[in-house]
């Protein structure tokens, strides 16, 4: 006899939410039904992963966790709701009264973190959703337009609870930020002794996903490490010069930081980064209404270009020039951020620490002279005409490098059990050759000639592996016969950290992608990483496509949430809604952690600097 067990949490907003589960058959599937006043007007199963339940070994994959929106129930009467599991008489938690729950709780169920970069966004970030059960993180979803995309923000705050980053630039514009902030409960901007973020934010420029010119960084590291032996000699504004010109820039850009916080609108909070560093969270949780997790770290991706984690460290690399130069162009600033403006005491160590310096450069950047594995991993190899149609060799190998650099900045480590799916001829696989240099790669693909060339191509790499699969395509291979919504890959549960598909869901049917999602989660490691490319609409899409902006115009097909370029040739190009992409990876215990937007979703994106990859990239966890 089925034994259920199950509870409601706290009603908060326009949403009922809990878990069930069947404790005879955990991995029995369970239908939850909503009932106004007697009446069932609702049924869902379980979508939501529970983490707390999986953690304690009562729930195979966690996924146990039921929402109901309740906003279209009618209040007037003050009914009353019940949520009963299907085939039973049982009732989950105990009847709620609509009019009595839906009040709008002091406790923020989304909230939006701005400030500069380099200012303390990451480790708040991770301090506020620590405090939340459950919450979705969006790192700066837009990137450089985070701030500027209205329609962007209500998507990701259709999500609950969740929690976004947002970075500023001077170009936006504060009535946008306003906009987007009255969509999140609650609203706080990061900001922080600017000496500092001088300091911090030279440093980071060299990170290698900014792509500084080569000459530039040898010259910034040889002025680095001269600092670094006498502090004294060596004015910092030396190294800030060598990439712009502190008295243009610095008016400009801390004078629009002034201004867009003077306008901000009555409910956000302003805090200081100094007090994240001193933990002192009292004023952040008062206003929040929940406690933080006080000892959150940022994820592993983000430890890597974290530095000093200290505040006043200007106090070692400025020296006397410094105080005399900087001062007139920050007193205004540090005045209307409510720093001391008279507390210019600096320490005039005799040495500086290299970690926190040149050492740290080397860490980050991407040049021959940091032995970075993007640039190891170089060595040329190039198909012949006839088995994919590259239409030059720059192309092909700038396409592997870009997707390294990805890899890396989401986690990838040389030790790492890799599987890609549809490598083709190598374009990405070839980077994998000496940066796996402790680890090991398979690449597969149904186009045989193309495994062909990889396997001889690559016969001299211990470490590397290629197959094919006998999945038929009819846009790439029409004799394999193996239907990819019913193909099982070999490989062993949980034996990969990262596995990767680009341009392959962009030509799989609905059925065939559910499947090779399901079977990628099954094949990951926990923690691991899922990194796929996608074509993946919505409004903006639309509109895009509707005005002609859109390179590609996808139609509404028969089947719900896919669209195809090409009716007569439906695996030209798939595309999916992006709502119905999000639920198919969470409900598959795959954690999204950003969302890249491609290039093909607007022409005049084409030459943008900012983006690199033309189809959607979706990067996510394995919980």
């Amino acid at each position: 006899m089925d034994h259920y067990v199950g509870r409601l949490d706290p009603v908060r907003g326009q949403k009922i939410s809990g878990w069930v589960l069947n404790k005879t058959s955990p991995e029995k599937i369970i239908s939850i039904e909503l009932h106004v006043d007697g009446n069932c007007t609702k049924v869902t199963t379980p979508h939501v992963l529970r983490k707390k339940i999986l953690e304690k070994g009562l729930h195979p994959t966690g996924i146990c966790g039921f929402t109901f929106e309740i906003s279209d129930v009618d209040i007037t009467n003050n009914p009353e709701i019940t949520l009963i599991i299907s085939g039973t008489n049982q009732h989950i938690g105990d009847p709620v009264r609509i009019q009595e729950s839906t009040e709008k709780s002091s406790e923020a169920e989304s909230v939006l973190i701005v400030g500069l970069n380099k200012s303390g966004t990451s480790i708040l970030t991770y301090v506020v959703a620590g405090g939340l059960q459950n919450a979705t993180i969006h790192f700066e979803p837009g990137n450089f337009n985070s701030l500027s995309d209205l329609d962007l923000h209500k998507e990701i705050t259709k999500q609950s609870p969740v929690v976004t980053k947002s970075l500023y630039y001077p170009r936006h514009k504060i009535n946008d930020i306003n906009r987007i902030g009255h969509l999140y409960d609650k609203c706080i901007w990061i900001i922080r002794d600017p000496r500092d973020v001088i300091i911090s934010a030279f440093f980071y420029t060299w990170y290698h996903g900014h792509k500084q010119q080569q000459g530039k960084f040898e010259q910034a590291l040889s002025e680095t490490i001269r600092k670094e032996n006498a502090p004294d000699k060596i004015p910092f504004h030396h190294l800030t010069s060598i990439i712009y010109d502190a008295k243009s820039t610095i008016p400009h850009f801390y004078g629009s930081l002034v201004n867009a916080i003077k306008d901000l609108d009555n409910n956000w909070l302003v805090i200081k980064y100094e007090d994240i560093i001193n933990k002192e969270y009292k004023r952040l949780e008062d206003y929040l209404g929940f406690k933080i997790d006080r000892n959150a770290k940022v994820s592993k991706t983000l430890k890597r270009v974290e530095r000093s984690k200290k505040s006043e460290n200007w106090r070692n690399w400025f020296n006397l020039d410094d105080v005399k130069y900087y001062s007139p162009l920050l007193i205004p600033t540090l005045d209307s951020l409510g720093y001391d403006i008279s507390d210019w005491n600096i320490n005039q160590p005799s040495r500086l620490n290299p970690s926190e310096g040149s050492e740290y450069m080397r860490s980050i950047a991407n040049n021959p002279k940091t032995d970075s594995p993007t640039d190891s991993a170089s060595k040329d190899v190039f198909p012949p005409p006839g088995i994919l149609n590259y239409k030059n060799r720059k192309g092909y190998l700038e396409t592997g490098d870009n997707y390294l650099r990805l890899f890396i900045e989401y986690g990838l480590k040389p030790n790492h059990h890799v599987l890609e799916i549809g490598c083709g001829t190598g374009r990405i696989s070839r980077v994998m050759r000496d940066f796996l240099s402790r680890g090991s790669f398979i690449g597969v693909d149904i186009m045989t000639e193309a495994i062909d060339w990889c396997k001889k191509s690559f016969q001299d790499v211990p470490h590397m592996k290629f197959e094919s699969l006998p999945v038929n395509n009819d846009y790439y291979n029409v004799f394999n016969t193996t239907d990819p919504a019913k193909f099982a890959f070999k490989y062993k549960d949980s034996q990969f950290d990262f596995i990767y598909l680009t341009s392959v869901f962009t030509h799989l049917l609905k059925p065939g992608l559910e499947n090779y999602i399901k079977e990628c989660a099954r094949m990951i490691k926990k923690g691991g990483t899922f990194l796929a490319t996608f074509f993946l609409l919505d409004e903006y899409t639309f509109e895009l496509m509707k005005e002609g902006k859109a390179s590609r115009i996808f139609h509404k097909s028969e089947i719900k949430n896919m669209h195809l370029f090409n009716p007569d040739k439906p695996q030209a190009a798939v595309a999916y809604d992006k709502r119905f992409l999000q639920d198919l990876l969470f409900t598959n215990g795959l954690k999204i952690t950003n969302m890249i937007d491609g290039k093909w979703r607007d022409r005049a994106s084409k030459g943008n600097k900012h983006k690199t990859f033309n189809q959607d990239v979706v990067i996510a966890s394995k919980q």
